[in-house]
């Protein structure tokens, strides 16, 4: 029997994936890898708490059972600072990539001219 993750691994969302394709068209080239730099380090850090998740697990908490209570604590002040950090952080790569649409139009109005 298949575990619930592989299943989720393969699932489809044909409505996600439109969002992601005419998302994809309006961004210039540099924007997306500004976007996906910010997904790779969001990913990387969620790998982390989930590995510390594990860990904490294992370990015996004050009252000498597992250490599920601590885990628990964890993620879910890890998952509160992640969701204030990534709203942050959306705000200013967003204001980024505002600056940067503003410089090449006025270079494109330079060029014009």
């Amino acid at each position: 029997m298949a575990s619930s993750s592989s299943n989720y691994k393969y699932q489809k969302s044909e409505e996600a994936i439109e969002i992601l394709l005419k998302d994809q068209e309006k961004e210039k080239k540099d924007d997306r890898i500004m976007r996906n730099s910010l997904c790779m380090m969001n990913g990387l850090l969620i790998a982390d708490i989930r590995s510390n998740i594990s860990t904490l697990s294992d370990l015996p908490d004050e009252t000498g059972e597992d250490g599920g209570v601590i885990a628990r604590e964890y993620m879910l002040n890890q998952l509160r600072i992640n969701e204030d950090i990534h709203g942050d952080v959306k705000l200013l790569l967003d204001g980024t990539i505002e600056k940067m649409k503003k410089k090449r139009e006025g270079v494109g109005m330079i060029k014009d001219f």
